[in-house]
């Protein structure tokens, strides 16, 4: 779903996820990124940072995009 209007993008490096947005999220959001899914927001990618592959689906599912 990323790049589709959602307002974030999706990048994969090696086994890492990571997620950027255009605007800042949501506490609602946030919450869901560090105690959900287990990110780690890094301020010099400006991004946030999961140290596991996570499907688009599950991206969407847990912060409440339709997929």
């Amino acid at each position: 779903k990323s790049g589709e209007n959602t307002g974030y993008s999706v990048e994969y490096d090696r086994d890492w996820t990571w997620i950027k947005f255009d605007e800042k999220p949501s506490d609602d959001i946030l919450t869901v990124l560090k105690d959900v899914l287990g990110g780690r927001f890094s301020g010099k990618r400006q991004a946030w940072y999961f140290t596991r592959h996570i499907e688009d689906a599950e991206i969407c599912e847990a912060i409440g995009v339709k997929a």
